[in-house]
């Protein structure tokens, strides 16, 4: 029997709770305008699990070869490990996976704050 990552939990938890995935893409713009960003989450992603992967990957493409320090300071607010970020970005598709990585996590800290 295969086992279910961690990410595959939140992303089906995200996909069938509209206001979760809400949330999340609330906390991930908060976390983004700490960077500088001055977008929209919300209304460039028309709040789909599949349409936040889609807006987040090219940002963080961007920041990582433009911005490199937006990038990482991107990194610690979310609260990421720098040795999972550091090998992901080893991987043949980095932003793909850090992405992945950056939902999950803005995810976990919506679903801790309601049940705090």
């Amino acid at each position: 029997m295969d086992k279910i990552q961690p990410f595959d939990k939140l992303s089906l938890m995200l996909q069938s709770d509209q206001a979760l995935l809400l949330d999340t893409a609330l906390q991930l713009e908060k976390d983004l305008r700490k960077t500088g960003w001055e977008g929209s989450v919300i209304s460039a992603t028309a709040i789909g699990f599949e349409e936040l992967k889609r807006f987040l990957e090219p940002i963080l493409k961007g920041y990582f070869d433009v911005e490199t320090e937006r990038f990482f300071r991107l990194i610690y607010i979310v609260d990421l490990p720098e040795s999972k970020v550091k090998a992901i970005l080893r991987n043949p598709e980095p932003f793909r996976d850090l992405t992945q990585m950056i939902i999950s996590r803005e995810c976990m800290k919506v679903i801790l704050r309601r049940n705090l």
